[in-house]
């Protein structure tokens, strides 16, 4: 095969986003930037590599497993790096392995969902894109719910299409106009789930966002706190407690109620649609 052929490479949400978790090892910025940008199918992500690309990633992949001291995270490289072995020319997938992957992502799915319940006072939040405020979604979410509900509501409200990491901040002080990123150490950040287990390798490990409910803020009105999607392109979002305790109705909940201004491409850097 000529290494200008292209493989075909499906990778579960759990082994994207461990390569995105190392992606500062890796030296090659335009390879990191394809498994960003992999093309989501259902629950799993898409990309088209290279014989020489895949033999790169599998080196980087080598590297840090060879200094990697947590053992779950020196398991999973192992993992995936026999997973991407297979995919290489003269190499047979072994059976099964890429549906255990899958089940286990179903499954991680159950647990988090145990967390989350339609119950308690209704909140209505305002969502704004942080460089271009006019463009906003208003949200109303129940205090039972999640901030990973919350997470996939303004990913509905804002028209993306593919799912990434992100955090949300609840600020030790008022929030003055544009994010003072010194702020953000001093915060209280609730991930991603998958950020959070691999929160291991950093000072301050980050609250897991789909065990952590509304209620459990203690969010007030005029209160406002930050939302960060997609680590690599970051799209800030600055996010207003317009309402609290608000009756629920029969409705849908969470839910979008207003939106004002189009949704900019996902893949638009953010400083191009100010």
């Amino acid at each position: 095969m000529d290494n200008q052929d292209q493989i075909t490479i499906v990778l579960s949400s759990d082994q994207r986003n461990l390569i995105l978790h190392y992606g500062s090892s890796f030296g090659d910025e335009d390879l990191l930037r394809l498994v960003t940008i992999a093309l989501k199918k259902g629950d799993t992500y898409e990309i088209h590599l290279t014989v020489e690309q895949l033999e790169g990633v599998l080196d980087q992949l080598a590297d840090i497993y060879d200094v990697e001291a947590n053992e779950d995270f020196a398991a999973k490289l192992d993992s995936l790096g026999n997973y991407l072995f297979n995919l290489l020319p003269g190499y047979t997938l072994e059976e099964d392995e890429f549906e255990d992957e899958e089940q286990e992502d179903y499954d991680d799915e159950i647990e988090f969902s145990q967390y989350s319940h339609c119950t308690g006072d209704v909140f209505i939040l305002t969502v704004a894109l942080e460089h271009a405020p006019k463009i906003w979604r208003r949200i109303a979410i129940r205090g039972g719910q999640t901030l990973h509900d919350l997470h996939y509501t303004i990913f509905d409200a804002f028209d993306r299409d593919e799912d990434h990491l992100y955090s949300f901040y609840i600020l030790p002080r008022a929030l003055k106009s544009r994010i003072d990123h010194s702020i953000l150490r001093s915060s209280f950040e609730y991930t991603h789930p998958y950020n959070h287990e691999m929160g291991d390798f950093l000072e301050k490990v980050p609250d897991n966002a789909a065990t952590t409910t509304i209620e459990s803020l203690n969010l007030s009105l005029g209160k406002k706190f930050l939302y960060l999607f997609d680590f690599g392109d970051e799209w800030w979002h600055v996010i207003t407690v317009e309402k609290v305790k608000e009756k629920p109705d029969h409705g849908e909940y969470p839910r979008i109620l207003e939106q004002n201004g189009p949704s900019p491409p996902q893949y638009a850097w953010p400083e191009d649609e100010e």
